[in-house]
């Protein structure tokens, strides 16, 4: 027997190993498997060991931030200490975010099962006159060093798991090129088939390298996505739902409990993950959002504008030019007259907020076939052309 499945015959019992060495010799695709199963997994755990070399910081560093009395004073001297090369570690393997979110998670659990369970009976006392009473009116609260052991035990018994949740996530992540953005900046990632995706401060992409017959990102936060049209569907994988498009522009903002999709232009189909059946289709200016492993909400009109105003860019769909009007007036902080005639007229298109006040006012002159002049008081008037 191959002295590399030492470890993997300590976890089973003889009548179990003794099955495994007639299948090993039966089936070479099953040896062949398990072979680089193994591989895979002495690579993995040298390379994480490199980067990480104490796997109980990892849980440390996990919890720390949410809940600081979890820690000793001890320990939070040593995340203290070793956060630097943590979080070079985390940048250099973007997957450790799942297993840090995962602890914290399981840390959130335990702590309401911990306070949910019964706590001792109070103490009895006597008293010198010989009646008995409580000593206290309330259970006393259990022991935070108590709860600490627990959950210290807790984690002991899940860094068992860790080698093989992390070949799993590697093997999940193969294929995939990622880009994250910190929590004061926004990127825009252009992609190969010339699709532009603008993320969200705080966010992470992961867009898939292997050509096989269709486009996929996975995105945790918020992007704003401008699909170029392709024979090829473009999807995009949130923690509870698939996105997926031929070609439109679109906001996707998700975490791990929700996905919310805003429609500017184009047609999309927004479905769960759980069942992607369950989908529903959203026309521009519409929202839906899927909720844990929910069907999708029924598209309901959205404020495209402001959900996506963190991008700098106003979106527009049909939107009456009054309405057009106000928004430019607040964000220039200009009074702008539009003449009663235009005033219901309908607005679609992209307007860059960075730009000049003159030339944003001259470009939603021209859709309305109108014209923008300035007045005497430092504002602007639109009005039809023809006057």
């Amino acid at each position: 027997m191959n002295h590399s499945y030492d470890s993997l015959f300590e976890a089973l019992d003889p009548a179990e190993r003794e099955a495994l060495r007639h299948a090993l010799g039966d089936d070479a695709s099953t040896a062949d498997a398990l072979a680089l199963w193994t591989a895979l997994r002495t690579r993995l755990g040298a390379d994480l060991r490199r980067a990480l070399p104490d796997f109980d910081l990892l849980v440390l560093y996990a919890i720390g931030e949410a809940d600081p009395a979890a820690l000793a004073p001890e320990e939070e001297a040593r995340l203290i200490a070793a956060r630097p090369a943590l979080e070079r570690a985390i940048a250099a393997h973007p997957a450790l975010d799942d297993v840090v979110r995962r602890v914290r998670a399981d840390h959130a659990a335990f702590d309401d099962a911990w306070d949910a369970e019964p706590a001792p009976a109070p103490a009895i006392v006597r008293e010198e006159v010989g009646l008995r009473r409580h000593a206290q009116d309330r259970a006393p609260e259990r022991p935070r060093a108590a709860r600490r052991w627990a959950w210290r035990s807790a984690v002991a018994v899940a860094g068992v798991a860790f080698a093989a949740i992390m070949v799993f996530i590697v093997q999940r992540d193969a294929g995939f090129e990622t880009y994250t953005t910190a929590a004061d900046e926004t990127r825009t990632v252009s992609l190969d088939d010339g699709s532009t995706v603008m993320l969200a401060a705080s966010s992470r992409l992961m867009v898939e390298t292997e050509d096989d017959g269709e486009r996929r990102v996975r995105l945790t936060g918020e992007a704003l996505f401008e699909v170029v049209p392709s024979d090829e569907p473009f999807i995009v994988e949130t923690a509870t739902a698939l996105t997926t498009v031929l070609g439109t522009t679109f906001g996707v903002d998700a975490n791990e409990l929700e996905t919310e999709v805003v429609l500017a232009n184009g047609s999309v189909k927004v479905a769960t993950r759980v069942d992607p059946e369950q989908s529903v289709r959203l026309e521009p200016g519409q929202r839906s959002r899927v909720v844990g492993g929910q069907a999708p909400e029924p598209p309901v009109r959205a404020d495209v504008v402001a959900s996506l105003a963190w991008t700098g860019t106003w979106y527009f769909h049909n939107a009456p030019a009054d309405e057009v009007a106000e928004r430019f007036s607040a964000h220039y902080n200009l009074p702008i007259v539009l003449d009663p005639s235009l005033a219901s007229v309908r607005v679609g298109g992209a307007y860059s907020a960075d730009r000049p006040a003159e030339e944003s006012l001259q470009a939603l002159a021209v859709s309305l076939g109108a014209r923008a002049e300035a007045d005497t008081v430092g504002g602007y008037r639109i009005v039809p052309a023809g006057r």
